[in-house]
């Protein structure tokens, strides 16, 4: 998401209200934190096969649920989890909220 522009509007007030922006690669939906924080989470950057260079990630096409972490990468060790994943290009986004 090479000079990726977002642009965040938030909900009415609720706990941890839902929160969206819009990317090159579609829209998104995060949650807001306390003190008026958007975080977009397991937003992904980009694929790649095993043992090769990663490319850029593929674009969607419905509204990214970016309310969690994206899956983390395998290491030398167990133990490993369900939450782990090769597919593991993903970044989390924090951004003050504009009214």
């Amino acid at each position: 998401m090479n000079g990726a522009a977002i642009l965040v509007t938030a909900m009415p007030p609720t706990a941890f209200p839902t929160v969206k922006a819009s990317t090159i690669c579609g829209d998104i939906a995060g949650r807001v934190q306390p003190g008026g924080v958007a975080a977009f989470r397991g937003v992904p950057y980009g694929d790649a096969a095993r043992f090769m260079p990663p490319k850029p990630a593929s674009c969607w096409n419905d509204t990214l649920d970016a309310s969690s972490d994206g899956p983390y990468c395998p290491g030398m060790h167990p133990p490993y989890d369900a939450h782990m994943s090769e597919s593991c290009l993903s970044l989390n986004v924090f951004t003050p909220v504009r009214s």
